[in-house]
């Protein structure tokens, strides 16, 4: 079971799920389990618009079509090492990413609509957590979460509102 913003998701064998590691989440198992976890950094995740931040956590099936060729990229490129082939490591890097992208492409729980709700969730936190500061704008916040300001202001008007009423009524709350 992953938990994150709010979000609970169940992953069964056979599953794979990306999501933003940097942000608070947590894996919990009835049973013992084993977890094989890659780390991407965001600049190179965003290089192949992978912008986790920008969304909910994505699950997709690894049993078949491409999630199963990006799972047994991941396994093999583990097994035998990235220096088993010097020189190649860029390459497999590249390929491995490329098949992520294809593999949450084809996820059907991947949507706009999700897209921009988690983004709202997070911005709303983001603020929640900074109020305090002189400078918070939509600049800074679009800046922290990685996101353009223009799809924040989407993320925000597709609830009638606007980031800066938000930051504004949440001040005044406090």
């Amino acid at each position: 079971i992953f938990e994150q913003d709010s979000q609970r998701t169940t992953v069964t064998p056979g599953e794979c799920i990306a999501y933003d590691v940097s942000r608070p989440h947590s894996i919990s198992n009835p049973t013992q389990t084993e977890h094989l976890v890659v780390v991407i950094p965001k600049h190179l995740a965003a290089g192949y618009d992978l912008h986790l931040t920008n969304l909910a956590s994505q699950r997709f099936s690894a049993r078949s079509g491409i999630g199963h060729i990006t799972r047994e990229l991941v396994e093999t490129s583990l097994e035998r090492g990235w220096g088993a082939d010097p020189g190649c490591e860029h390459e497999i890097a590249d390929l491995l990413l490329r098949s992520l992208r294809l593999s949450l492409m084809q996820s059907k729980s991947r949507s706009l609509l999700s897209a921009r709700e988690s983004l709202l969730r997070q911005a709303q936190t983001y603020i929640d957590q900074h109020l305090r500061d002189p400078t918070l704008d939509v600049e800074h916040i679009a800046a922290a979460l990685g996101c353009s300001k223009r799809y924040l202001h989407m993320a925000f008007a597709a609830k009638g509102t606007s980031v800066e009423k938000y930051i504004w009524s949440s001040r005044l709350d406090q």
